[in-house]
């Protein structure tokens, strides 16, 4: 009978720490179980905030570095007003435009190419009509071609990026004011460049 019971005693204690390993095994699964969890979490929203901060962080290098044909935005100090200019290298700036499929208005430039000096502010103008029955905002978007010359192109004034209202049947002239680095003249990789597209 001593027997039985300490065989009783062995099977219950075993019973117990069986039981008390499945307690702890478990315990363990759920701990790795909200590790994992949230590790997910937070690599989805890591991703979503790259996602979303992805266009304007790629905008704004390409803004500072003229990459993509992106131009950068300059305001003109007297220093630069004064410099010398570049006038045995002109080149012809020829500007172009296309709306969206949805966009009603009609959008094109006032002239389609200005000769300029490098180094020489320069102001063009497009014409914006809605010939629409109501009020509709738009937003131009804008590059350079070629590419690589983006990176001498400096808006002083720009309408592009900026919201404009066109109330219906109004038409309006938006003023792109600009300038050529003159150090495009000196830049051996634009020599064959005589010609860029706004």
């Amino acid at each position: 009978q001593q027997q039985q019971q300490q065989q009783q005693q062995q099977q219950q204690q075993q019973q117990q720490q069986h039981s008390q390993q499945q307690q702890d095994g478990g315990a363990q699964v759920k701990d790795k179980n909200k590790n994992v969890g949230l590790s997910l979490v937070a690599i989805a929203l890591g991703t979503v905030a790259l996602a979303y901060l992805a266009v304007p962080l790629y905008r704004l290098f390409c803004q500072q570095t003229g990459y993509g044909g992106y131009v950068s935005h300059d305001r003109v100090t007297a220093a630069e007003e004064q410099h010398e200019v570049q006038t045995d290298r002109p080149l012809v700036v020829r500007f172009t435009s296309s709306t969206h499929a949805s966009m009603p208005w009609q959008f094109c430039p006032v002239q389609r190419e200005i000769k300029v000096v490098p180094g020489t502010p320069t102001l063009a103008l497009y014409t914006a009509t809605n010939p629409t029955d109501e009020d509709i905002v738009g937003v131009a978007s804008y590059n350079v071609s070629p590419a690589r010359a983006g990176l001498y192109f400096h808006k002083i004034e720009f309408f592009c990026d900026d919201e404009q209202l066109l109330r219906a049947h109004e038409e309006v002239d938006l003023p792109v004011l600009f300038h050529i680095d003159k150090a495009f003249a000196d830049d051996m990789s634009m020599k064959d460049v005589h010609d860029i597209t706004l």
